[in-house]
């Protein structure tokens, strides 16, 4: 049986497998500085063009917990990126989702990690670009 952080680390590669396909440089995991002197660590980092992206995953059974979203936006505050994305497989708890939308995070809740990039791709590329990705 696979544990939780086998199963996260083992989705973290498909995500960072099929933004390399997208033509993205990727790095698992990513380190920041943060305004308060602090390092923060994001799952993924990606960048292709003038496009950054940072993720993080969370791999639960069911639903992510608030605890996820809290962690998260303090990483974004204080790291002050412009595109941060939480990935939650399968989905957010109501609570969770409500607490995203209020601190204005950008959250997607996605079955597999294939799916989640292809929502992912969907937010910061045009329609066409992600119709023509190829996952193989």
């Amino acid at each position: 049986m696979e544990t939780a952080t086998g199963k996260k680390r083992s989705q973290t590669e498909q995500v960072g497998s099929y933004l390399r396909k997208c033509n993205f440089t990727v790095s698992t995991p990513s380190t920041l500085p943060g305004a308060g002197g602090g390092q923060h660590t994001f799952d993924i980092g990606a960048t292709r063009k003038d496009t950054n992206l940072f993720l993080d995953l969370v791999c639960e059974g069911t639903e992510i917990s608030v605890d996820y979203v809290v962690e998260f936006f303090a990483k974004i505050l204080d790291t002050r990126i412009q595109r941060g994305f939480l990935i939650a497989i399968p989905k957010l708890s109501d609570e969770a989702q409500k607490l995203s939308e209020m601190y204005g995070l950008s959250v997607i809740s996605a079955e597999t990690p294939k799916e989640a990039v292809e929502k992912l791709l969907g937010t910061v590329e045009s329609p066409q670009s992600v119709k023509d990705a190829r996952w193989g």
